[in-house]
Formats: structure tokens, sequence, C-alpha cells
């Protein structure tokens, strides 16, 4: 099994750092953008 997880309420780049180290690569939070519409976020950079 190799669940795919999204980590929501982010709210600095150090606990988004431990994240990623510990393999959560996804996460939700307005430390990266507020909510989008559908056409900004298929624009919206991935990186």
């Amino acid at each position: 099994m190799n669940p795919r997880v999204v980590a929501e309420g982010v709210e600095t780049v150090r606990e988004a750092d431990f994240l990623r180290a510990n393999h959560c690569p996804e996460v939700q939070s307005y430390l990266f953008s507020r909510p989008l519409s559908v056409p900004q976020a298929e624009t919206f950079p991935r990186e």
C-alpha cells in the first residue's frame, strides 16, 4: 500500500520542509497560495 497524503494547514516553511523530508511532498496551505479557481489552479506553478 502506498497512499497519497496531503498535509493541510501547514503554517511555516519549517513545517513544509519537515513534511517533504518525511515523504509527504503534498501540502495545502495559505502559506503558498490563497484558494484558486479551476482556471487559476490549472496554470499555477507546481514548484
